[in-house]
């Protein structure tokens, strides 16, 4: 079973990072900034596994940003769309857990 974190988003007014951290998507934006001429900028994050942010390369592979596997070209409000769509998602899932079976 996947470890669950946070899936983000940061952008660097260009191209959009999807990625997955076990700790604050704040602190991973930090350690980023540190090596990027860019400035950067954390769009969003949602509750989630290293299969979620698996699915969401393979879903926006076609719109990879010069190729690479973890940066797309996609605008902030794509981002923003799928933080909701995968947020309710794992809600729905928590909230199934919840419920106990008699």
């Amino acid at each position: 079973m996947s470890k669950l974190g946070e899936v983000y988003f940061i952008t660097d007014g260009f191209a959009i990072k999807v990625g997955f951290t076990t700790r604050k998507p704040q602190n991973r934006l930090n350690e980023m900034q540190t090596g990027s001429s860019q400035k950067l900028r954390l769009i969003g994050s949602f509750p989630g596994t290293e299969r979620d942010e698996k699915y969401i390369h393979q879903l926006w592979k076609p719109l990879s940003s010069d190729g690479g596997t973890e940066w797309f070209d996609v605008t902030e409000n794509a981002a923003h769309k799928m933080i909701s769509k995968m947020r309710s998602r794992y809600l729905s899932i928590k909230l199934f857990a919840s419920f106990k079976l008699k």
